[in-house]
This record gives C-alpha cells, sequence and structure tokens, in this order.
C-alpha cells in the first residue's frame, strides 16, 4: 500500500499512470520467477530466499532516491519493474522454503499454520507507513523504513539451521510413506479390497492362482476357473505370515542422530563396546 500512496503524492500519478505501474509491474514478475528458479538451481534454495529478501531490502532503499518528483516519472516505470522482480523471486521461493522443511504427515496443519502467520502479520507494515505519514514524516522515509522488514526477516532466515530441518522433513515423509505402504487402516476398513501394498491381491486375482499339490516351495499355479473348468473350485493361496518386520515408530530427530551416529562409528571415529 505504501508504494500507490509514494507515487500519488509524490510523483502526481494519477489513476491510468498508476495503473500501468501495477501492469508492468506484474508483467515483470515472470522474469523474476525465472530468476529466483535460476538463483535456486545454482545457489540452493535457502541461499535464494536470503538474496531475495536482501533484493527486496535494496529496491525499497533506492526507489525514493531515484524517484522522488513528478519530473521522475519515467523512472518509476523502471523501478516498477524491479519491484515485479522482487515480487516473481521472493513469494515463491518463501513457500518452497515452508515446504522442504515440513514434517511429513503434518503438511496440513503447518501450511495453516504458514498462512495464519501471513494474515495476522501482513497489517504491521501498512500500519506503520500510514503511522510515519500521519505524523508528518516524509513518504520517502516511510517507504524505506519498509526495508527493515525484509533485512530483519534476512537475519531470522539466516539463522535457520535449513540442512538439518530439510533432512528432518525428508526421514519424516520417508517414513509416513514407508508405514502408508505396509498398512493402511483407515482405507482397508472403508474399502476392504483397497491398499496402497503391491503386494496385495484382490479376491479376483487371487482366484487365478492356486498351490501346486505336493509343492512345498510356495509356487502357484493357474486355477482351473481361469482356464475354463467351472466345476473345479479355485483354491486361494492361505495367507502366509510377514517375515519383514515393521520397524518401530521412533522419533525422527532421534533416528538421524543415530544415523549420524552409525556413519561416523563405520568412518573409524567412534568404536562401538
Amino acid at each position: 500500500p505504501g508504494f500507490p500512496r509514494y507515487l500519488i503524492d509524490e510523483l502526481g500519478f494519477e489513476a491510468s499512470e498508476l495503473a500501468i505501474f501495477v501492469i508492468v509491474a506484474l508483467l515483470a514478475s515472470i522474469p523474476g520467477y525465472r530468476l529466483g528458479a535460476y538463483v535456486t538451481n545454482v545457489a540452493g534454495t535457502h541461499r535464494s530466499q536470503l538474496l531475495a529478501y536482501a533484493y527486496w531490502a535494496a529496491v525499497c532503499l533506492v526507489f525514493p532516491f531515484v524517484c522522488y518528483r513528478p519530473a521522475h516519472q519515467p523512472f518509476a516505470y523502471v523501478m516498477g519493474a524491479l519491484v515485479g522482480v522482487g515480487y516473481g523471486w521472493a513469494f515463491p521461493i518463501s513457500t518452497a522454503v515452508y515446504c522442504a522443511v515440513t514434517h511429513g504427515g503434518h503438511e496440513a496443519e503447518e501450511m495453516g499454520i504458514f498462512i495464519f502467520s501471513g494474515q495476522i502479520v501482513g497489517w504491521l507494515p501498512p500500519v506503520i507507513f500510514l503511522a510515519m505519514n500521519e505524523s508528518g514524516i516524509h513518504t520517502r522515509w516511510s517507504i524505506m523504513a519498509l526495508a527493515g522488514f525484509f533485512a530483519f526477516a534476512d537475519i531470522m532466515m539466516a539463522t535457520l539451521e535449513f540442512d538439518r530441518l530439510q533432512k528432518l522433513g525428508s526421514e519424516e515423509t520417508l517414513r509416513h510413506r514407508q508405514l502408508a505402504e505396509t498398512d493402511v487402516p483407515g482405507v482397508s476398513s472403508v474399502i476392504p479390497s483397497f491398499s496402497l501394498s503391491p503386494r496385495a491381491l484382490s479376491p479376483s486375482a487371487a482366484n487365478w492362482f492356486r498351490p501346486k499339490h505336493g509343492s512345498g516351495s510356495g509356487d502357484y499355479e493357474s486355477s482351473p476357473t481361469a482356464t475354463g473348468d467351472v466345476n473345479a473350485t479355485a483354491v486361494m493361496p492361505p495367507p502366509e505370515a510377514s517375515t519383514t518386520a515393521v520397524p518401530p515408530v521412533k522419533d525422527t530427530e532421534l533416528a538421524v542422530l543415530d544415523l549420524e551416529a552409525a556413519a561416523r562409528r563405520d568412518a573409524g571415529g567412534v568404536k562401538e563396546e
């Protein structure tokens, strides 16, 4: 909200000129997104977000020094393009960083917290801009004050242990997927023949196979009903107890620490007694 007020009060923008500024910013967000994707591939997700916030802070600081009177209206459209690049870069990468550290099985509630936090804090920069403007402080300083929010966000994100949190989130997601493939009691209670496990056979598929007579190897042969003998009775293979023990559910962080300790033991750093 600060930029439109600044353009109207300081640069004398009309409604049509303000609309052109917004259109330029929206169009520039497309190459901004591509720039963010390139920086993410080169520098990584976490560093890309730090650079995006630093870029936003720089734009808020430079804008009032480049455009501060009606004669600078042509330069305002250039700054509008830079603002659009920041939109296309910062917003997608912030969502990507949050999704990367989200724990598996908790995506819905954690994304709800992400949206809720943005809604309850998003009012603060406009209120500060309005308070400074109503207090008689020049609008140029009000625009520059917005850079403090991006600088604060950059400092907070720099303290984030992104690699460790991303590893924990990946381990948690993998564990939940393995448990889902092993057993889905919620879905199976509604649809008994449904299973995410590739080892499960539906009753219709099981009718095609029956145990071989006199064979102790567990092999199966085609059922007579599959070959057209309608008088024969299909014999379904007896359910076999799974020999694979399902690992107990452990805390993800403890599991990661165990893996790191095992890796150090394998490297010869720590000898197990």
